[in-house]
């Protein structure tokens, strides 16, 4: 598979954020024992919100940093995972993030991690399907014209766009959590 540039794409999200991914999905199903505790102190919502962003590009910079010796397959292997590494973190971890305010299933870290499925829903799964598969549709045209190096600018430029925009598409984000909050609570003390 090593020449199918759209399967080392798919890859390439994974590899460079599928534990992003994981985390930001569950941001706040993570905390649900306590959510209610959050909501009462004097945090500023802006901040946390932010922190659980960096938070998650830290983790996808961790796993991009990882990847970097994959130049041993080919210079193209890098190329495909910088794209996907920025686009993971200009686009996935919003889309992410703000599906994430949709969770209202609660999460208890205390129990047993094996084959616990608690706080996982449709929602969740369905969230994750964009990350993989919105890379991998922009490349389509350009891998099928011969511009596979186009296709990925084009996507790393998405991501570039998104890193450069985070102040206001995270104020989006904000403002929708400002108005699930209370849902949210009351899904997690169920």
């Amino acid at each position: 598979y090593k020449d199918v540039w759209g399967f080392l794409i798919f890859v390439g999200v994974f590899i460079s954020g599928g534990m992003m991914m994981n985390y930001i999905n569950y941001a706040f199903g993570y905390e649900s024992n306590y959510f209610d505790t959050i909501l009462t102190k004097e945090i500023d919502m802006k901040k946390y919100l932010r922190a659980k962003l960096l938070i998650g590009i830290m983790v996808s910079v961790f796993c991009y940093v990882v990847t970097i010796p994959y130049v041993f397959f080919g210079w193209h292997v890098l190329a495909i995972n910088t794209a996907t590494f920025l686009f993971n973190i200009g686009v996935v971890s919003y889309i992410l993030l703000f599906m994430a305010t949709y969770n209202k299933k609660r999460m208890d870290l205390s129990k047993g991690s094996t084959f616990n499925y608690q706080g996982i829903g449709a929602m969740n799964w369905l969230a994750v399907l964009p990350a993989f598969l919105m890379p991998v549709l922009i490349f389509i045209p350009f891998g099928i014209f011969g511009a596979r190096y186009q296709g990925l600018a084009i996507i790393s430029l998405l991501g570039i766009i998104g890193l450069l925009l985070m102040k206001r598409i995270l104020k989006g984000i904000y403002n929708n959590l400002e108005e699930r909050k209370y849902v949210m609570a009351e899904g997690f003390r169920d």
